[in-house]
């Protein structure tokens, strides 16, 4: 949490950074939610709205949430888990182990996918450049577009290897 915190990006216009920005996303479109506030004589209200809406980037609606009530969520959320904690340390430490070796195992194995992704791309690319000399030393494509085409090809290997 506190590695998100780092990576916030720049306070609002009231020279304010939230506590909740740069981890709060639209559950129907995934975009990051930015904090807002709404200001008139009589009050002042604070809420987090959807990223796409407030720049119409895509379509998705006026998803909001008002800070004051995400605030108190989330407190009492961690009233709760500390209250269990404490009544049962124990069952909570499990709780807290599997579930970061969960999480673990999940990258681990996004890790791996990618790995085999880019591993493949690389076989492709070896396969590439030999067609792409074959054609060459046949006299198929020029020796400019060889060298192009080669140039690409060995730099996008270098990239994923």
């Amino acid at each position: 949490m506190q590695e998100l915190r780092k990576q916030r990006k720049r306070p609002n216009r009231y020279d304010e950074v939230g506590l909740f920005s740069g981890i709060l996303f639209c559950a129907d479109c995934g975009s990051v939610m930015y904090q807002q506030r709404y200001q008139t004589d009589k009050r002042r209200q604070d809420c987090y709205i959807c990223g796409s809406y407030k720049k119409r980037t895509r379509d998705c609606t006026a998803h909001f949430i008002r800070t004051d009530l995400l605030t108190e969520g989330v407190t009492e959320n961690l009233r709760k888990v500390t209250s269990y904690a404490a009544k049962h340390e124990a069952r909570f430490m499990k709780l807290l182990t599997e579930q970061t070796e969960d999480g673990s195992k999940r990258r681990n194995a996004a890790k791996k996918k990618e790995l085999e992704a880019a591993e493949k791309r690389i076989a492709e690319l070896s396969a590439i450049f030999k067609r792409l000399y074959e054609d060459s030393v046949t006299g198929r494509i020029s020796d400019e577009r060889f060298t192009e085409l080669s140039a690409d090809y060995e730099a996008e290997q270098k990239h994923r290897a």
